[in-house]
């Protein structure tokens, strides 16, 4: 017998539960005026016993570290978990129960890790999600699990700027509704001469991320991921001058921005992210300047069908890749690059990330060698995916590629094989290289 009880929803959640209320076939209206929808239609295990939202004085107390649960001894369901149980509550969490104690007057509940498909026997559970930049957003950027704070700056942009060690970041926005201008810059000064900076500069648009989960007898049938309307305009650009004979390695994942949301009882987060990749080996008398303008319009996604496994989703869609510069020369061995992987989604359910990323990426780069004599500038344009679906009661976890364009800016000598750092920025945006 299914066993249903009540779910107290603590005032850190209680704003979360506002930004949308989801009951099975539940549309809502996002920012850009077009319709959200939310699908929860399922029927939960023998197992499982859910607190829904109705009372939320059932549950007195929450440590979220350890995962434990504090309900009011009154409350009947909880009295009759035993060890084993899989519970639900309604917005925050769904886990397995470990131990039961009931100690002045609350029922402590101890609980360990669970996965979706423990507790959903059969049904599905759908959402199509308009991510929008409306002027009210407040960006914070979370990186190495420390936040920063952005700033509001005449014209109603918002900037940021912070070392990570030897570079200086530095980020502005403007968030306009449907689209938002972008701007990031990385450098890296030596004596007070700035040596080498990379440079992201555009505009991206509104989108949508969808996905789509099946069930039956308590086994994944379909999970679908698409992310469409991923559209924009991004300049990148590199200039580097003598920065170095020791390679420059810098790699930043950091979150921008979190949607979230709530699907029936699922709590679902997905965060806007940015990933850079750049290296640099520039020797004294070298230098290099590379910039490249992508216009793009594309999705992203995965998809998994029972018997047929997973494959990639998604399309390029309508690009283009347009040289704006391309020089490079030293008197010995040169070789420079920068990527983006930008808009970089996470999406996780109940706290556990299912998709760590699924992204656009943009790479440039040059090379100029001596044996054999070649010079050249690449630019690449990529999607790719992370996937991690074991929470969902799926054994896969592994990365696709979706699509990788390259593009010849400047090619001039023996120039047989890509550039070896070009090829190892790839493999860091997500690109198989086998």
């Amino acid at each position: 017998m299914t066993k249903i009880s009540r779910v107290l929803a603590l005032p850190i959640f209680i704003c979360f539960f506002l930004l949308s209320g989801c009951e099975k076939d539940n549309y809502g209206i996002n920012p850009n005026n077009k319709k959200d929808k939310f699908v929860f239609d399922v029927t939960w295990t023998e197992e499982t016993t859910y607190f829904d939202e109705d009372a939320l004085d059932d549950l007195e107390r929450v440590d979220s570290e350890d995962h434990r649960y504090y309900f009011n001894s009154s409350n009947t369901a909880a009295a009759n978990l035993n060890e084993g149980d899989i519970i639900v509550i309604h917005g925050l969490a769904l886990r397995k129960v470990s131990s039961i104690e009931e100690v002045s007057n609350q029922i402590v509940v101890e609980t360990e890790y669970a996965q979706m498909n423990e507790a959903i026997a059969d049904g599905e559970v759908e959402w199509d999600y308009g991510v929008n930049f409306d002027s009210d957003l407040m960006p914070e950027l979370l990186y190495n699990g420390q936040r920063y704070p952005f700033k509001k700056s005449k014209g109603d942009s918002l900037s940021l700027s912070m070392n990570i060690g030897k570079f200086a970041y530095k980020i502005s926005m403007k968030f306009n509704g449907d689209k938002a201008d972008v701007t990031q810059e990385i450098e890296r000064s030596v004596g007070g001469v700035t040596k080498v900076r990379f440079i992201c500069q555009g505009v991206i648009e509104s989108f949508r991320t969808s996905n789509k989960i099946t069930y039956k007898n308590s086994e994944v049938q379909t999970f679908d991921n698409n992310n469409k309307g991923l559209k924009g305009e991004l300049k990148l650009s590199l200039d580097a001058a003598g920065s170095g004979s020791d390679k420059i390695n810098f790699e930043f994942p950091a979150t921008l921005l979190t949607f979230p949301f709530t699907v029936g009882p699922i709590p679902v987060m997905v965060s806007l992210k940015v990933q850079f990749v750049a290296a640099a080996v520039v020797p004294p008398e070298g230098s290099s300047r590379i910039a490249a303008t992508f216009t793009y319009d594309s999705s992203t996604g995965l998809n998994y069908s029972l018997g047929g496994g997973i494959k990639a989703g998604g399309s390029e869609g309508k690009h283009k890749i347009k040289k704006e510069i391309a020089q490079t020369g030293a008197a010995s061995a040169i070789g420079i690059n920068f990527g983006l992987g930008f808009p970089r989604l996470e999406i996780a359910l109940f706290g556990e990330t299912i998709v760590p990323w699924v992204q656009t990426a943009f790479l440039i780069g040059g090379d100029f060698t001596f044996l054999p004599a070649c010079q050249t500038a690449k630019a690449a344009y990529i999607g790719a995916v992370g996937y991690k679906l074991g929470f969902l009661g799926l054994g896969y976890e592994d990365t696709k590629t979706l699509w990788n364009i390259e593009e010849i800016l400047l090619k001039a000598g023996d120039c047989d094989k890509s550039p070896q750092m070009f090829t190892e920025s790839l493999d860091q945006l997500g690109i198989s290289l086998e």
